[in-house]
């Protein structure tokens, strides 16, 4: 049987996940924040919540480095186990609110051309249904 040596994530690639949190955030609140102050441009509310969201998805994977127990350097003890199952409760957490984000912004999309079918079918029954009985 062969073992496999454990591996452990080298520094270059835990300050690159990091330096790609960080400025996914950034690139996204700095979208989010030119819309929201911007006169000129509209978005719907459900496009904000999508945005929101996704800088909602950078918070949870970066608590461990902003509480300085993801390197270590510091020699720091074991990072504290309520930080540990905040973390991990919001990291299981953010797929599926992420999910629902995109959901209601789908939605959204699809509601005007839908509903408008579903209004002008109500007027023709309504229209169809009061000539069908007066005319009796």
């Amino acid at each position: 049987m062969v073992s496999v040596p454990h591996a452990t994530p080298s520094l270059t690639h835990i300050t690159g996940y990091n330096i790609l949190q960080i400025s996914g955030f950034l690139a996204i609140s700095c979208i989010t924040m030119t819309a929201l102050f911007s006169r000129r441009i509209y978005r719907s509310p459900n496009w904000y919540m999508e945005m929101f969201m996704w800088m909602w998805w950078c918070i949870p994977y970066s608590f461990l480095m902003l509480s300085g127990h993801q390197l270590d350097v510091k020699k720091l003890p074991v990072p504290p186990r309520a930080l540990c199952t905040i973390q991990a409760a919001l990291v299981y957490a953010s797929p599926s609110s992420a999910m629902f984000a995109n959901f209601g912004l789908l939605a959204q999309g699809y509601r005007p051309s839908w509903l408008k079918h579903c209004i002008e079918y109500k007027v023709y029954q309504r229209r169809y249904l009061m000539s069908f009985y007066t005319c009796r």
